[in-house]
């Protein structure tokens, strides 16, 4: 059966609902995504302009499509949306930031091409999440057991590995810290103001500062990212301080 693009003849922007719709859609064709929160005063500013490019582009490969950040978080985070609205443009398997200016024009003409010339700065798109995700990290001992179980008794393999997955699920929930909080900005925040806020735990509560983005408004709500990111090395650096 032959999957239909119904992005390319609308004539109005495609709401994405969740994970699964997002990768359903994102991954037929070209697609200039709006991550926006339903309170941003920008987002409703760029509103008529985003319909106005849906309509610009209906009968082309590329379709135009909204996500709201606030209700579909983790697909947000996975995509490190930090502020709103944020445009990202999707072809052949890679993610285009748009960061130019929010008119009609500016959009349709990064749209029809212009965003291959920021082919460098382009970042692969993140893998669709998996429910098998929490057996990822199985040591190799059970691995084995379960290849074992699976060629010489494959029912009893087939309820070893569903129970072990179970177990896996539930531990990784349990387990699984946030990698992001949403706060709200308190009465007179300013850009770059810090303020302490306190994050609920099952037995205690912990607390820590955060600091005001730029652009923010009182009782306007922000992410802030819990974990530090990954930091890569120039692999002749590494080597030398090998040798040292």
């Amino acid at each position: 059966m032959q999957l239909l693009f119904d992005g390319a003849g609308c004539t109005s922007p495609v709401e994405l609902n969740g994970t699964a719709h997002f990768y359903d859609m994102i991954g037929t064709h070209d697609w200039f995504v709006n991550f926006y929160a339903p309170w941003c005063g920008h987002c409703k500013a760029l509103e008529a302009d985003w319909t106005a490019l849906a309509s610009q582009l209906a009968g082309s490969s590329t379709g135009v499509a909204r996500v709201d950040a606030t209700a579909h978080t983790e697909l947000a985070a996975l995509y490190q949306v930090e502020g709103f609205p944020s445009l990202q443009f999707f072809s052949g398997g890679r993610v285009f930031s748009y960061a130019g200016e929010r008119s009609l024009s500016a959009m349709l003409a990064f749209a029809e091409g212009g965003f291959k010339g920021d082919l460098l700065h382009a970042q692969p798109m993140p893998a669709r999440p998996s429910w098998l995700d929490p057996l990822v990290g199985l040591p190799r001992g059970v691995a084995e057991v379960l290849d074992v179980a699976a060629r010489t008794r494959p029912l009893a393999g087939a309820l070893l590995a569903a129970g072990l997955f179970a177990l896996g699920a539930l531990t990784a929930m349990a387990c699984r810290r946030p990698e992001f909080i949403m706060v709200h900005a308190p009465p007179g925040a300013s850009a770059g103001q810090h303020f302490p806020v306190e994050l609920p735990g099952r037995w205690r509560s912990r607390r820590m500062t955060v600091a005001a983005p730029p652009g923010v408004v009182a009782g306007q709500p922000f992410f802030v990212p819990l974990a530090k990111p990954l930091v890569a090395r120039h692999r002749a650096a590494v080597e030398e301080k090998k040798d040292i």
